[in-house]
């Protein structure tokens, strides 16, 4: 059952980076758009949390896709600025590791917990990925000029 649902995780992240990592090659051609690429692949990541409806409730799920969502936007900004998938998969593996992850969704916080918790880490990540986006804008700017 473990290995089951660490191949499930692994699965999850490697397919929301791989479409990251696709769509950033053909968005460098379009003036780079990080934030629209972190914040789709980040509804992926947490729409693909929807599959755990088998063996939780609805609420526990829903929750967990919101923190999934908002975890994506942060595993989008580590992939930003290190340029390396395996370090978000590392943060994302001892994510994992907290009590209570690998059982199943039966049990919930309060969302007021959810959101307090995790909603000002999606707000710094994307505040972070627009910053970077503008520095990325401004250079390739510079060096179109020189």
């Amino acid at each position: 059952m473990y290995s089951y649902s660490f191949g499930r995780r692994i699965f999850r992240r490697i397919s929301c980076k791989r479409i990251f990592i696709q769509s950033n090659s053909a968005i460098k051609k379009n003036n780079s758009k990080l934030l629209i690429t972190s914040i789709v692949t980040s509804i992926i990541f947490g729409l693909l949390h929807l599959f755990n409806l088998r063996s939780g409730t609805v609420e526990g799920v829903a929750q967990q896709v919101f923190y999934a969502f908002c975890m994506g936007l942060f595993f989008s900004l580590v992939k930003i600025i290190t340029n390396s998938i395996h370090i978000g998969a590392i943060l994302h593996f001892l994510f994992d590791l907290q009590f209570g992850i690998y059982g199943n969704t039966s049990t919930h916080m309060s969302w007021s917990v959810v959101v307090l918790l995790f909603l000002p880490l999606a707000v710094i990540s994307i505040i972070l990925i627009k910053s970077l986006e503008t520095t990325v804008n401004a250079n390739q700017n510079l060096l179109m000029e020189v």
